[in-house]
Formats: structure tokens, C-alpha cells, sequence
């Protein structure tokens, strides 16, 4: 798509440029997508805790090419909530792109560091 036609498009959404902020929700709206894990990467964030940061695309439907960045944290300092919330996170992603075997040999180093932070 070129300059003109990326412009009438978004002029055909109703953007009103008087009036309406450039940045505008990108979220995706609750429930099921087809997705691909697009990239994995740890790295830390701006306050210096360790996280990965995940993307996803949506593959097909209404919202393709769609992305979403997840990222999860298992800094000692978090409350014990996140970090279990942050546990699921990774193992719903890790089944997700067939990663069984891995999630089946570390499935008890996992399930002692999440027991380990609820103390």
C-alpha cells in the first residue's frame, strides 16, 4: 500500500486529525485468536528486572497480521501473584508451540521455583 492509499484508508476509518490522538489503542479486544510466537527474547526492562519479552501474530481472521508483545518478569522482588500469574503465562505459551517435552522434563525445576517465590 503506498503513501496516497495509506492515507484515504485512514481517512475512511474516521480518523479526524483536528481532533483525535495519533496513538490509539492497538489492544486486542478479549477472546481466541489463531496465533504464531513470532520472537522470544529475554532481556531486562527499563527498571532493570529480568523479563522475556514474547510477540505473537494473529494468523488469519479479522485482526491478521495483529501483534502482541507479553512480557513476564520472575524477579525475586515481585509479589508472589505476579509471579505465579507470570509462571502460567509461560507454560500456556510453551504448550502452545508444542514445547511438551520441554515443559514435561522441567515441569518440577518450574513447579519448585513457583512454590519457592509463594513462600
Amino acid at each position: 500500500m503506498g503513501l496516497l492509499d495509506t492515507l484515504q484508508s485512514v481517512k475512511n476509518e474516521g480518523f479526524d486529525a483536528k481532533n483525535d490522538k495519533v496513538n490509539q489503542s492497538q489492544r486486542l479486544e478479549p477472546g481466541n485468536y489463531p496465533v504464531r510466537l513470532k520472537s522470544a527474547q529475554a532481556g531486562q526492562s527499563k527498571a532493570g528486572r529480568d523479563q522475556i519479552a514474547i510477540a505473537l501474530e494473529v494468523v488469519s481472521g479479522e485482526n491478521k497480521d495483529r501483534q502482541e508483545l507479553i512480557f513476564v518478569s520472575f524477579d525475586d522482588e515481585l509479589p508472589p501473584f505476579v509471579l505465579e500469574k507470570n509462571g502460567r503465562i509461560l507454560l500456556k505459551i510453551a504448550a502452545m508451540v508444542c514445547c511438551r517435552s520441554f515443559i514435561k522434563r522441567r515441569w518440577e525445576t518450574i513447579q519448585n521455583g513457583i512454590n519457592d517465590c509463594a513462600q
